[in-house]
C-alpha cells in the first residue's frame, strides 16, 4: 500500500512511518527536517521530500515531484501541526497566521491535489485533529482554532463524497507527549492520562486504517470526554482538563 504522511521527522509522524513500514508499506514522508534512524531496509520503502507544509511554493514543487514519479497515494495521512502557548494579554495574529496556515491549509491542499487527479481511485484521507477542535484550550485560541477549522472540513467532505472513492476520517486526541506541546518541553517523561507517540501511531494503523467509522478518540480518557462530556461547558472543561493537558 502506497501512504502520504506529513510532518514525519519526529512525534507522532515519526513513529507512523515506522509502524508502516514495519507492516511492509511504501510511504512518502513530508516535513521541514529530515528522517533519522531508519534502517537500510525501511529506506528501500521511504521516500522523504523536505517540506514546509505553510509553504504554497513549497508544496506545489513536492506535489509536482511526486506526480513526476508517478506516486500516487492510497492512504493520507495529514499529521504536521504546530503549537505554540500565547501570551495571556497579548494575541499575535502572526503566530495565529502560521498556525492557521500550517495545521488547516497544510492539510486541506494535499485533498484538493490528490482528489483533482485523474484518473481518480479510491483514497482515505485521515486527518490528525484534538479534543480541544471540540472544546476550547485557553492557552492556545489558534491550536483550537486551527483543529476545529480542519475537524469541519473532514465533516463536510466527508458528507460531500459519501458515496464517492474518498473516505475521510478524524483521529481526536487527547495530550500527547509531544515536542510541538509546550507543556513538554521541559518534561523528561509523559505523565499519567498523557500518551505517547508510538501509542498513537499503532491505534491509527490497526483501528483507524481498517475501520469504517468517520470519528475515532485516543486515548480512552479522551474517548470517554467526547463521547459523553458534550454537556461539559467549556469552563468546567478547562478546570477538569487543564492539569492534564499543559
Amino acid at each position: 500500500m502506497n501512504c502520504m504522511v506529513t510532518g514525519v521527522s519526529r512525534g507522532i509522524g515519526r513513529s507512523t512511518i515506522s509502524e508502516l513500514l514495519c507492516q511492509g508499506h511504501f510511504v512518502w514522508g513530508i516535513s521541514r527536517t529530515g528522517v533519522s534512524g531508519l534502517l537500510e531496509e525501511e529506506r528501500k520503502q521511504f521516500r522523504h521530500s523536505f517540506c514546509d507544509v505553510g509553504n504554497p511554493e513549497g508544496r506545489e514543487l513536492v506535489a509536482e515531484e511526486m506526480d513526476t514519479a508517478g506516486f500516487w497515494p492510497e492512504v493520507v495521512i495529514l499529521n504536521a501541526a504546530v503549537e505554540y502557548e500565547e501570551e495571556k494579554d497579548a494575541f499575535s495574529w502572526e503566530k495565529m497566521e502560521e498556525v492557521l496556515r500550517i495545521n488547516v491549509d497544510g492539510a486541506l491542499f494535499w485533498i484538493s491535489h490528490w482528489m483533482n487527479r485523474r484518473p481518480r481511485h479510491s483514497m482515505q484521507f485521515i486527518g490528525v485533529s484534538s479534543l480541544v477542535a471540540l472544546w476550547p484550550d485557553a492557552d492556545c485560541p489558534a491550536y483550537s482554532a486551527s483543529k476545529a477549522a480542519l475537524s469541519m472540513a473532514f465533516r463536510a467532505l466527508r458528507l460531500r463524497h459519501a458515496e464517492g472513492l474518498s473516505t475521510f476520517k478524524l483521529l481526536y486526541l487527547g495530550p500527547v507527549y509531544t515536542s510541538i506541546n509546550p507543556r513538554f518541553t521541559s518534561t523528561p517523561t509523559p505523565g499519567r492520562g498523557v500518551a505517547k507517540p508510538e501509542a498513537v501511531a499503532r491505534y491509527l494503523l490497526n483501528t483507524v486504517l481498517p475501520c469504517r467509522r468517520f470519528a475515532f478518540y485516543y486515548p480512552l480518557t479522551t474517548s470517554l470526554v467526547c463521547r459523553f462530556g458534550g454537556w461539559i461547558p467549556d469552563p468546567l472543561f478547562e478546570r477538569i482538563t487543564g492539569p492534564f493537558r499543559r
